[in-house]
């Protein structure tokens, strides 16, 4: 059996029981926009559900949603060979959080939205800040941050399982993207050695990670249970890529969770794209952010901004992944 069969084959009846749980809630006149088959590029439907993270008095974190969903629009082609049903995508944002200053989704939102649903998927962008009172991270000090990759990582098996309950959504043909700290929470969420893991029961059929922060992954020998796609800049000063080869260099000699021949590891894509920083999949001018306490150098700010050709190539990389594992077919 090959490796995602083996992990299709193990999703649990207590997933499937709490997915059937799960509820959409929305808008009317979203609901509308998004049934009606000439849309191209509906509006997203707001959404709201519970994480698997807990506030400190007990009661679940609720963790906002956009949904962008093209049901009636789609054609034999994006479904798969039983007619019953579509990929998905989970989009987890950076330390900035999914929005522009305006409060609208951001431009790198929207872009790989877009992207994404014109390749016939369905996306669902994730706010994992507002449930909690936080509007960004990237200017607070890590060791100072009120929410860390535990509290994002619970918040990325929750919305993998509400993806799966969509009508229509194979659970089978969802992938998980992010960026910076959301890209972290891919490496954090997809660990096959995570206590609760087993429970999740949706197994990505892929993941990319742009820029992430690998030292956590690698410090936890971290291994990841869905093919994997990371991708980061050679000069970037604020999540480096030197631990990100050292995880990378490391996985194959580490032991597995279960026997390696009953249990394969998912197989792991690094590029480096020389000279370019943080943020390099965007079109933004290279500039220094002073604000960022983080990064190689603390306090002397961090480095972002776009680069074109690893802009071009991270995306055709991206979606050559989602082709060959069948996100996208």
């Amino acid at each position: 059996m090959d490796w995602i069969g083996h992990r299709a084959s193990r999703i649990s009846a207590w997933t499937q029981t709490l997915i059937a749980g799960l509820c959409l809630i929305s808008s009317l006149s979203d609901a509308i926009a998004l049934t009606n088959p000439q849309v191209r590029n509906p509006q997203p439907v707001r959404v709201e559900f519970p994480s698997l993270d807990r506030h400190p008095d007990g009661s679940a974190v609720s963790i906002i949603g956009h949904w962008f969903s093209r049901t009636g629009a789609f054609n034999a082609e994006n479904s798969s060979p039983d007619g019953a049903s579509r990929g998905a995508v989970l989009l987890l944002h950076g330390c900035g959080g999914p929005y522009n200053p305006g409060g609208a989704l951001s431009v790198r939102m929207r872009e790989y939205t877009d992207l994404l649903q014109s390749r016939g998927l369905d996306v669902l962008v994730t706010d994992s800040l507002t449930g909690r009172g936080e509007k960004e991270l990237c200017t607070q000090r890590i060791g100072q941050r009120r929410i860390d990759q535990g509290n994002r990582r619970a918040d990325a098996w929750a919305a993998l399982q509400w993806i799966a309950a969509q009508p229509g959504i194979d659970p089978h043909r969802i992938a998980v993207i992010g960026w910076s700290h959301g890209g972290s929470t891919v490496l954090s969420a997809l660990d096959l050695r995570q206590p609760l893991w087993a429970r999740v029961g949706i197994v990505p059929a892929a993941a990319v990670a742009f820029y992430p922060g690998c030292s956590e992954a690698l410090r936890q020998q971290s291994q990841p249970a869905s093919p994997l796609l990371l991708m980061i800049g050679s000069a970037d000063d604020w999540t480096p890529a030197r631990p990100c080869e050292q995880w990378v260099l490391a996985l194959k000699s580490w032991p597995g969770p279960a026997d390696r021949a009953t249990d394969p590891m998912a197989p792991v894509e690094l590029r480096v794209y020389h000279g370019a920083f943080h943020n390099f999949d965007g079109t933004a001018p290279i500039r220094v952010r002073t604000d960022v306490p983080n990064g190689i150098r603390p306090g002397a700010g961090v480095t972002t901004g776009g680069d074109p050709a690893a802009r071009a190539d991270a995306h055709q990389r991206m979606l050559d992944l989602l082709v060959r594992t069948g996100v996208i077919r």
